[in-house]
């Protein structure tokens, strides 16, 4: 199955780049990136040129003055309309992809279903680790470096190098750091929710799926997880707030939306 990867960025060129580079060495090849930049500053765009030969990859450039930065919500639903995969999956500019991820993504994808890979998160000390380390002679192999998993990943573990402690919400709620549905699916429901604020995007997403009864899929196995590179700025997100920002939604009719 042919699979769309949908990300939408803002100045993190230094973690794209560790990014698609475990792209390219996937064994699974039939898959497009859809790369949606909000105006980066940095050199983002040199990145991603970087790597057009070698991967697929459609690049849409963002000006300021057509759209603002919505916890990526907007974006991912432009790059579902774009997409021309029978699957599309939304994900960050710094997820890194384990060596087998896009193969089990595919095998297991089903309509009316949400596969996700289970995502590991780094302490500022791992992100530390990998920054100085030759991480390209074996980016595949992160997992096997010293150090990794030898403890829980950081959002369970309490870290306090880890400052957003809510976010165990990636494996209880089943959210999109790397996962997706059929494209005729995201058409179905409408695509993400879209909001200014950090937070409702995901909450929202959960229960629309529990109401419209998409059954979710969590692909097991070292090979599959995904890496998130840890890009903290020192402030916990509010997950009090982001809750009460959030839509109460409760029948079928209303958990369908129309963004794609």
């Amino acid at each position: 199955m042919k699979l769309s990867i949908v990300l939408g960025t803002y100045n993190r060129a230094h973690l794209l780049k560790r990014s698609l580079e475990t792209y390219v060495r996937q064994p699974f090849r039939d898959f497009e990136i859809i790369i949606i930049d909000d105006s980066s500053i940095d050199d983002t765009f040199e990145v991603v040129r970087s790597y057009m030969g070698c991967i697929d990859i459609k690049y849409i450039f963002i000006d300021k003055g057509d759209f603002r930065w919505r916890d990526s919500s907007s974006f991912i639903n432009l790059g579902i309309r774009a997409a021309k995969g029978e699957a599309v999956i939304p994900t960050h500019p710094e997820v890194m992809m384990g060596e087998m991820t896009l193969q089990t993504i595919s095998d297991n994808m089903l309509h009316w279903h949400y596969v996700c890979a289970k995502p590991y998160y780094l302490t500022i000390d791992d992100q530390k680790h990998i920054d100085e380390a030759d991480w390209q002679s074996n980016v595949l192999n992160i997992t096997k470096r010293k150090g990794f998993y030898e403890q829980q990943s950081a959002e369970h573990s309490g870290n306090e190098q880890y400052t957003h402690a809510n976010m165990e919400k990636h494996s209880k709620w089943e959210s999109w750091v790397f996962g997706g549905m059929t494209k005729a699916t995201w058409r179905r429901i409408g695509g993400l929710s879209e909001s200014e604020a950090w937070g409702p995007v995901d909450i929202s997403f959960v229960n629309r799926r529990k109401i419209l009864g998409i059954e979710n899929t969590t692909v097991q196995g070292v090979e599959t997880m995904v890496v998130h590179q840890n890009h903290d700025d020192g402030t916990p997100r509010d997950m009090k707030k982001a809750i009460e920002n959030t839509k109460t939604i409760t029948y079928y009719t209303e958990a369908i939306e129309h963004h794609v």
